[in-house]
């Protein structure tokens, strides 16, 4: 494995990012995100569109050091939800909708271009039920959709989407190096760099986010290298992506489930009472005076919480019991934690 050519991609991603940043008199009509709406807690005129940093790093990354046609058709059939983000970053006009479609084609290609897709959850009954109705790529189109709209859903404070892409693709990482898998890791490892040198400018002062076509383009990332772990890797257990991904996936099947139930509310609009916004109003807020730091703090303790999972693939070996108790583990703590620091 190439680890100059990972500190390469970080460089590149460093210096895409600080050009994003010290030309932003030149772009920020376009580039800068809002004050106003539910989920806003920065102060300042900041661009949105770190996720060109990410994209075109990868991009760089394959040209420059890479000869895998796979991760090429990758960052290929990641394009349709990466632009739809980038124009929603924009032109503030991308319905939520209309990204969530972008990332069911961005899936659907790769399946169509690559060939890969689950063929099996590890369950008995389900993959009978799954294999002879050949919902094995329908439910692999969801999975990846959904992985993308929950990145962007926790997409909130400095540090904490990139930073838990980052955490969860080194356990995806960690696994494809434990069963000799070096090409995926090498894949994962690019994808952490181009994370790591946007970081440095987004935490913790916060002065470039990811926007809409970056966080949605780690889900869609993170969602592929997941497929692709278990579908080479036989011996790991796709029940073992549920521990992975158990913060994401807990708060975006949580946040449906509240804002149906919840009167003059609907699944695909934001609202005030995401986890990490309750930890910024119960936490966050009494750390510090400043803002700023209210704002990285919240994204700190996040991260924390985002790690369980991961620490938990690399530090056991999981068996698929083991991996369905681990999840449903980390989803009780979550419920639990909500409510003792909910509003109502």
């Amino acid at each position: 494995m190439n680890y100059l050519s990972i500190f390469y991609c970080f460089v590149i991603s460093l210096s895409i990012s600080l050009l994003i940043v010290l030309s932003n008199p030149l772009h920020e009509r376009l580039s800068a995100d809002t004050l106003q709406g539910d989920q806003k807690f920065h102060q300042g005129i900041v661009p949105r569109v770190g996720g060109l940093a990410i994209f075109f790093s990868l991009i760089l990354a394959y040209i420059l050091f890479s000869t895998d046609s796979l991760f090429f058709t990758i960052l290929i059939c990641g394009l349709p939800v990466f632009i739809s983000g980038l124009l929603e970053d924009i032109f503030k006009t991308v319905s939520a909708k209309h990204r969530l479609l972008a990332a069911i084609i961005s899936a659907t290609l790769f399946i169509y271009l690559s060939g890969y897709h689950f063929t099996s959850v590890d369950i008995y009954f389900f993959d009978m039920i799954f294999d002879a109705l050949f919902l094995f790529p329908i439910l692999t189109i969801i999975a990846v959709a959904a992985l993308s709209n929950a990145i962007n859903i926790i997409d909130g404070f400095n540090g904490l989407a990139s930073g838990s892409s980052g955490v969860m693709a080194l356990s995806i990482t960690w696994l494809a190096l434990e069963k000799g898998d070096s090409e995926l890791a090498q894949m994962t490892l690019f994808f952490v760099a181009a994370l790591a040198g946007f970081v440095v400018l987004n935490f913790p002062k916060g002065l470039l986010f990811l926007g809409d076509a970056g966080a949605y383009l780690c889900g869609f990332l993170l969602g592929v290298f997941a497929i692709l772990l278990v579908e080479r890797n036989s011996e790991v257990s796709p029940l073992v992506l549920l521990v992975t991904f158990s913060y994401p996936i807990t708060e975006l099947l949580f946040s449906i489930f509240r804002k149906t139930l919840r009167k003059g509310h609907r699944p695909d609009r934001p609202d005030k009472v995401h986890f990490h916004m309750l930890v910024y109003r119960s936490f966050s807020r009494k750390l510090t005076q400043n803002k700023l730091y209210q704002n990285s703090a919240t994204g700190a303790l996040m991260l924390l919480f985002c790690s369980i999972g991961p620490l938990l693939i690399i530090s056991f070996p999981l068996s698929k019991t083991i991996a369905l108790g681990c999840f449903f583990l980390i989803a009780v703590v979550y419920l639990l934690l909500y409510k003792k620091i909910s509003l109502n």
